[in-house]
C-alpha cells in the first residue's frame, strides 16, 4: 500500500502518485481498516448518531423558534462538532491517523465552545463581536468535564510539529536506506507495526472524544431527554452519573485496546526473530 518517493522523480510522476493515493490507495486502506476495525467504527457512530438524535429534538421542538440565541448556537456548535469528528474518524480510515488529531483537537474546541454557551448564555455578545476564543472556553469546560484540559492537552501535544511524530512518513528498510511515503500507506515489516498501534491509540482517543461529545450534548439537551445515560437531574441542576450500560462499554473499551497492543507487540516480536 506504500507509495515510495523513489517512484517518482518529476511533478508529472509525483501527481501520478498522488491521484493513485486518492482513486486507490485510500481505497484499499478504507478496506482493511474497515477489517480490523469495524467493532470501533460503529461504537463512534452509535455515540454520534445519538448526538444528532438529541440535537434534532431540540430544533424540531414546536418551541424551537423561542430558543435563547446562546442556546441556539451551542446546538449549532455541537452538530458541526458532530461533523467534525465524522470527518477525523473518516481520515484515521483511509490511512491518515495523525492528521485526523487536528480535526479531533478542533472538536474538543468546539464542544468547549457549546458548553460556555450554556453555561454562561451573556458570553454569547463577546461570541457576536468575535471576541470569544474557542481556546478560552477550555476552563469553563471543565466545570462539567473536570479531566476537559488533560485530554485537550494530550491532543494539542500530538496535534503540533513534535520529533516524535515528524517522522510518520519516513522508515527504513533493512538496509538501511530511507524510505518516504506520500499519502495513506504503510510499507511491510517492523513500520506497519508502530504505525498500527500509533492508529489503535489514536482510535481510542476519537472514542473517548464521541463519549465527551454524547455526554456534552446530553447535558446541553438534559431537559429534553427521557433517559439520560451521564447525567442524573438534581435540585441543582446535574450531577455526573454514568448508567452501568455506559460504565460497561468503557471498560470493554480499554480492555479491547489493552489486548490488541499486546497482540501487535507479540506479533513485533516474532517478526523481530
Amino acid at each position: 500500500m506504500a507509495v515510495f518517493v523513489k517512484a517518482a522523480r518529476t511533478k508529472g510522476e509525483f501527481k501520478d502518485l498522488l491521484l493513485d493515493n486518492l482513486f486507490c490507495i485510500t481505497k484499499n486502506a478504507a478496506a482493511l481498516f474497515d477489517n480490523v476495525y469495524r467493532e470501533i467504527t460503529f461504537s463512534v457512530t452509535d455515540d454520534i448518531a445519538r448526538c444528532f438524535e438529541l440535537l434534532i429534538a431540540q430544533i424540531d421542538d414546536p418551541e424551537a423558534l423561542s430558543i435563547p440565541d446562546a442556546l441556539w448556537h451551542a446546538y449549532l456548535t455541537l452538530w458541526q462538532a458532530a461533523n467534525s469528528l465524522l470527518a477525523a474518524y473518516q481520515s484515521i480510515r483511509v490511512g491518515f491517523p495523525v492528521e485526523a488529531v487536528v480535526i479531533v483537537r478542533h472538536v474538543f474546541e468546539l464542544e468547549a465552545l457549546a458548553l460556555c454557551l450554556f453555561l454562561e448564555p451573556k458570553s454569547f455578545d463577546r461570541f457576536k463581536k468575535r471576541r470569544l476564543k474557542a481556546t478560552g472556553c477550555i476552563t469553563t469546560a471543565k466545570r462539567l468535564f473536570p479531566d476537559f484540559g488533560r485530554q485537550y492537552g494530550i491532543l494539542s501535544d500530538i496535534a503540533h510539529p513534535t520529533m516524535g511524530l515528524l517522522g510518520t512518513y519516513l522508515h527504513e528498510d533493512e538496509s538501511g536506506q530511507v524510505i518516504h511515503l506520500v499519502g495513506a500507506g504503510l510499507p511491510d515489516g517492523e513500520p506497519r507495526l508502530i504505525r498500527g498501534a500509533l492508529t489503535r491509540l489514536l482510535l481510542n482517543l476519537v472514542e473517548l472524544q464521541a463519549s465527551y461529545l454524547d455526554a456534552c450534548t446530553e447535558a446541553i439537551c438534559l431537559k429534553g431527554v427521557t433517559a439520560p445515560q451521564y447525567w442524573q437531574k438534581t435540585e441543582k441542576g446535574v450531577m455526573w452519573n454514568p448508567s452501568p450500560a455506559v460504565r460497561r462499554r468503557w471498560t470493554e473499551r480499554g480492555e479491547r485496546l489493552l489486548e490488541a497492543l499486546k497482540r501487535d507487540m507479540k506479533a513485533g516480536a516474532s517478526r523481530a526473530e
